[in-house]
């Protein structure tokens, strides 16, 4: 089962990030099959031009990681991707398949496709 409203704390402690996770309005612990904590979106994609990793606290674009400082779940289900620089990222339309990859500097937008 996969958290739908979701909850996440980003916290640095001496120089670790850590990632608190939990989800709320539901009264209950949700993980993933894996059995950890999960988004929707985490995991290795190709995303047309590359492939793309996630994870609770990172986002991997094939030549560069950007740490997630926040995570934001819209009512339609798609999440915006806040990184430190002040760039972010939505990701939309999300199954265990496919998902579509926007970026609000650039307008670019990608079809992706699930690898793990």
């Amino acid at each position: 089962m996969i958290c739908r409203r979701k909850t996440a704390v980003l916290l640095t402690i001496a120089g670790t990030l850590i990632s608190l996770a939990g989800c709320s309005g539901t009264g209950e612990d949700n993980f993933s099959e894996g059995g950890t904590y999960g988004y929707p979106y985490e995991g290795r994609w190709d995303c047309e031009v590359e492939t793309f990793s996630f994870t609770a606290s990172s986002y991997d674009n094939g030549s560069q990681t950007f740490e997630v400082t926040e995570v934001q779940e819209g009512t339609d289900g798609s999440y915006t991707l806040f990184f430190g620089d002040g760039e972010l990222i939505t990701l939309s339309n999300i199954s265990a398949s496919q998902m579509g990859w926007y970026s609000h500097q650039t307008g670019d937008s990608f079809s992706c496709n699930r690898l793990t």
